[in-house]
């Protein structure tokens, strides 16, 4: 992430509030065109009714889209109804406004006919074709009358060039709203509404500008669920599992390491001419926040709903300390969470998990942990795939794609490289699968490479047929000289190497050797740039943070859009109605098994990537 974005991302979620003293606002005073004095400037509020559209706000203020949107980023993710915005009087067209502005009813705009005015005029004021106007006003075919009212349909410009933002009208908010009122702040409106402050900046996008005066806020307070829904969700969603329950609304917490203290405290000290810091844990934390968030309005399109709780989790490497979380469980309002997405770090992730375990609730690790996490809660789910899963997918996926080729599976005598090839032949603490050791043995061929005794590789390669070297092996040593000695053959010999996750953290693998070899490696993450979501994600998070999403971010965003569509698909017992398919998502792909009979599910699906002509794509 270059400097300017980053710096983008740090004024998101570190803002001091600062407000000015203003004069006292009459917040009854909306939608009245009333000035209103609010920081030495004059401006109009304006509260969001239902079927008000940026086009439609546009024109009953004179006021172009870009100023109201300038004024108020927050429009940016769309009107909400109930949402108080400000409009500058200074950006106001007045010779528009003196022009007989329109006033809004609906998804309509109502239009007072004056002097003058034709029905080709208004067409052109409005955007719209006559046969629109004439089709809406069936009176005006008898002539225009002055006073008479007109209709002018809002959603017909779909048909010009406006675009589907300009003209999508306000929808319900799912958090409630506060109107700010002078001399509030976060810390007080913490206090009133009993949340945190780091909750309030995360549901506002970080609160660039701060609290302004005379405009709404959400609160992390999810609005209850209308009832129309609820009756409708027996029709599309059918019942899986006795031990699913379906809710109205699912609670979810988040629990992130964002260390909002340490970072204001280092942007305290920072000098004029440093550059912003952060720590290396908030980037991560961020990424994934901002992903989730963005699924999270994604679904909301759909008619989900969900409470969110955010919790700011930091942890002392140090003191390995889990007083922080501890003291976040002993909220009641935690006691109705359905999913939890987080701790990051083991030991907090340790003492959610017990928790989440007591509640029935499921519980996700958005970064690699050990398998022994899912030994012991049966709702515990591991998004990344260890190395026995990685070698079950490179098993099968090499019989199946490469079966017609030669298959050479290469050892070594380094133990931990030994494990994973006798798991790779079916060999586990001293048990055997018959199954798959007949399966390996009968389709492929051993090189044994002990002490490096590279002489030995031109006696198993055939010019005749293409040859595949399956390594499931993760010595750093090893691959980077097994890949220099491999290159040697790859002029007289076809080639076609299969490695492990691992490898892609190698940063000092010569990118010839992998093109020349035909690396193939099983990424737990991998952002396919020539996927259609994932270029309109991309534009989604542009709009909505001006700068480009991170690796986290992409995992945060496919976390978000598979847990919580799950929640809504199949209830609280979610993960008991695994589908056997794989789901592909941006930059992660999802198909969990469960390990043991009371274990969790481990994500068991990877993207298998090829390296030719040195580009890395995706292969089936």
């Amino acid at each position: 992430m270059n400097g300017s974005n980053l710096k983008v991302l740090l004024r998101i979620f570190f803002v001091c509030t600062c407000l000015v003293a203003t004069s006292s606002l009459n917040a009854q005073q909306f939608n009245q065109k009333e000035v209103q004095l609010i920081e030495g400037k004059t401006y109009y509020l304006h509260k969001i009714e239902k079927g008000n559209t940026l086009y439609s706000l546009s024109k009953m203020y004179s006021v172009k889209i870009k100023d109201l949107i300038a004024e108020n980023p927050q429009l940016e993710e769309g009107l909400k109804i109930g949402q108080v915005i400000r409009i500058p009087v200074k950006k106001v067209d007045s010779k528009a406004a003196a022009n007989n502005p329109p006033k809004a009813e609906g998804k309509y705009l109502v239009h007072t006919v004056i002097a003058k005015e034709t029905v080709y005029s208004l067409s052109r004021k409005y955007e719209i074709s006559t046969a629109d106007l004439e089709e809406n006003n069936p009176q005006i075919k008898n002539g225009l009358k002055e006073g008479l009212e007109l209709r002018i349909p809002v959603l017909s410009n779909a048909e010009t060039n406006v675009t589907q933002k300009v003209i999508a009208p306000a929808i319900e908010d799912s958090f409630e709203l506060h109107f700010v009122e002078p001399k509030e702040t976060l810390y007080s409106l913490a206090k009133e509404y009993d949340v945190n402050m780091d909750s309030i900046r995360i549901v506002n996008n970080g609160l660039p500008d701060g609290l302004k005066v005379g405009t709404t806020i959400r609160l992390p307070i999810a609005k209850a669920k209308p009832k129309a829904y609820a009756d409708a969700l027996d029709e599309i969603i059918p019942l899986q599992e006795d031990t699913s329950v379906f809710k109205d609304e699912y609670q979810v917490v988040i629990m992130l390491p964002f260390y909002f203290d340490l970072n204001d405290t280092l942007e305290e000290k920072r000098k004029e001419f440093e550059p912003e810091k952060i720590l290396p844990a908030s980037k991560v934390a961020m990424g994934i926040y901002t992903g989730v968030k963005l699924a999270l309005d994604s679904l909301r399109g759909k008619g989900y709903k969900f409470k969110v709780l955010v919790y700011d989790t930091k942890y002392d490497r140090r003191l390995r300390s889990t007083e922080v979380v501890r003291a976040i469980l002993q909220d009641m309002e935690l006691v109705n969470t359905d999913l939890f997405i987080g701790p990051l770090y083991r030991p907090n992730f340790e003492v959610v998990q017990k928790y989440a375990n007591e509640i029935g609730a499921a519980i996700v690790s958005p970064v690699p942990q050990n398998n022994s996490i899912l030994d012991t809660n049966l709702r515990t789910i591991k998004v990344n795939s260890g190395n026995k899963a990685q070698i079950d997918f490179i098993r099968k996926m090499s019989l199946d794609k490469f079966k017609e080729k030669k298959l050479i599976l290469v050892e070594n005598n380094e133990l931990r490289d030994v494990l994973l090839a006798e798991h790779f032949k079916g060999i586990n603490n001293g048990d055997t699968n018959k199954v798959i050791f007949n399966n390996v043995n009968s389709n492929f061929e051993r090189l044994k490479i002990w002490n490096f005794d590279t002489a030995k590789i031109k006696y198993v390669l055939d010019d005749s047929i293409p040859n595949v070297l399956v390594m499931p092996l993760n010595s750093k040593t090893f691959v980077t000289r097994m890949l220099n000695a491999l290159n040697r053959y790859s002029k007289d010999y076809d080639i076609t190497v299969v490695g492990m996750d691992a490898w892609s953290t190698f940063g000092y693998l010569d990118i010839k050797y992998l093109n020349n070899l035909k690396v193939h490696i099983p990424y737990n993450q991998f952002v396919d740039y020539n996927y259609s979501a994932t270029d309109k994600f991309i534009g989604k998070y542009r709009v909505t943070y001006k700068s480009d999403p991170d690796d986290w971010t992409f995992l945060g965003y496919d976390i978000g859009l598979y847990f919580l569509e799950s929640l809504q698909k199949f209830g609280t017992g979610f993960y008991e109605n695994y589908p056997t398919e794989t789901y592909k998502g941006v930059s992660k792909n999802f198909r969990f098994s469960r390990l043991k009979p009371n274990g969790g599910f481990e994500n068991t699906a990877l993207k298998m990537v090829k390296i030719e002509n040195y580009f890395h794509f995706e292969v089936e």
